[in-house]
């Protein structure tokens, strides 16, 4: 496979993690959605600040999309997909996927353990079966990372900078 389909499969699989009910198009409300079930799996105190910077991540990041695609509906995964191979959406959802490790309780002290990571990519969409993948992905560094590098490397995965099974395999759609 060629880096830009590898790309577009990661973006891909990041659109089926948003479309909550697998109907091929993502809404507002999958994305408010979300946040609110980060939240609750986590018991993060609904009016608390950490709480309220996923929400905004999130909120942001279908702002963005929505701008993009110059939709104020649903957008389709075509469109998604290819409204993330432009970099300011890609880093903004990069970014809000960053805010929800490091406000789901996964650092402490600025360190992360790569099992909690894995536990919060799958409260975001992935597919439980795709943990053992997920941590393997970010054992390259080691069990416990600095937050940093587990920013860094979120970030870096909708560029095509980090290994592919950081959100689980890619779907089949």
């Amino acid at each position: 496979m060629n880096d830009l389909a590898q790309l577009r499969g990661k973006h891909a699989k990041r659109f089926d993690m948003f479309d909550a009910n697998d109907d091929g198009m993502v809404r507002q409300r999958d994305f408010t959605g979300l946040a609110e079930r980060l939240v609750r799996r986590f018991r993060i105190p609904v009016d608390s600040i950490g709480a309220e910077r996923i929400r905004a991540g999130y909120e942001v990041s279908w702002l963005s999309l929505s701008a993009r695609c110059g939709a104020d509906g649903p957008v389709p995964r075509a469109r998604f997909v290819a409204a993330l191979g432009a970099a300011d959406l890609a880093c903004r959802i990069g970014a809000a996927d960053a805010v929800a490790i490091r406000e789901c309780g996964a650092a402490v002290d600025g360190i992360v353990d790569v099992e909690h990571v894995a536990e919060v990519v799958i409260a975001l969409g992935a597919h439980p079966g795709d943990a053992p993948l997920i941590r393997e992905a970010l054992k390259t560094d080691g069990e416990l990372l600095p937050l940093t590098t587990v920013t860094r490397l979120v970030s870096a995965y909708f560029a095509d900078d980090t290994p592919s099974d950081l959100y689980g395999r890619s779907s089949s759609h």
